[in-house]
């Protein structure tokens, strides 16, 4: 069973440390005119963006240390995965965006060549998109009573981008609106993509990011 959510920004729990960690701040805060324009950011961006989020709960098939079978579709995980999913028992699929609203004002803000205000978006715009996965895990935990995985997404941690094209044949087409291109990039681009196993036994969890490589990610630059 399909379950879709749409969400306004100011019915999430929206930290605005993530957003600050999201810029590139760690234990410091931004200054007050910074914090004064994040603020007026966010409050245009939470009048025209709503999160969706989709996601179903399939039964899973353990066919080696690297791969998993869903469906009729097998998925290589790599190497780096694969210790941290002993004892899955399901797996819960989705997909999340901010929108093409968003993706809109991201490119009017481009094209007035407001660089602070823009940086200040997209980083605003990669928590919206990132925060749907901590939502979808709080609310299989209520429903299933089962132990959560963290999430993993296609094109991190060792697993091939190019699954997402595997992946996304196991939604409706444009699930939220996204689209898939063809060098497997979603749109719009504020968009994630993952799953997160469920099992009766606690998952082994990575410490901080050690399972992936994505120098760039904020949740690496607020643990390093």
């Amino acid at each position: 069973m399909l379950i879709e959510h749409s969400i306004k920004i100011k019915e999430l729990n929206l930290s605005k440390k993530d957003i600050y960690i999201s810029m590139g701040y760690r234990n410091d805060t931004p200054d007050k005119e910074t914090i004064k324009l994040i603020d007026s950011t966010l409050k245009e961006i939470s009048e025209i963006t709503i999160v969706r989020y989709m996601y179903f709960i399939s039964e899973v098939q353990i066919l080696s240390e690297t791969d998993i079978k869903i469906g009729e579709n097998i998925f290589s995980l790599g190497r780096k995965i694969g210790p941290y999913l002993e004892g899955i028992q399901k797996a819960c699929l989705y997909v999340s965006t901010a929108g093409k609203e968003f993706d809109e004002y991201l490119g009017n803000l481009k094209k007035s060549g407001d660089i602070m205000k823009e940086f200040i978006a997209d980083s605003i715009g990669t928590v919206l998109a990132e925060l749907s996965s901590s939502l979808i895990a709080n609310e299989l935990e209520k429903s299933y009573n089962m132990k959560v995985s963290s999430p993993y997404s296609p094109g991190y941690c060792g697993w091939d981008i190019k699954e997402q094209k595997k992946f996304f044949s196991l939604f409706p087409d444009k699930p939220c609106g996204i689209t898939l291109s063809d060098s497997f990039l979603m749109f719009p681009i504020k968009s994630v993509s993952g799953f997160i196993g469920l099992g009766n036994d606690s998952f082994k969890r990575p410490k901080h990011c050690d399972l992936c490589n994505n120098l760039q990610c904020f949740k690496r630059r607020a643990t390093n």
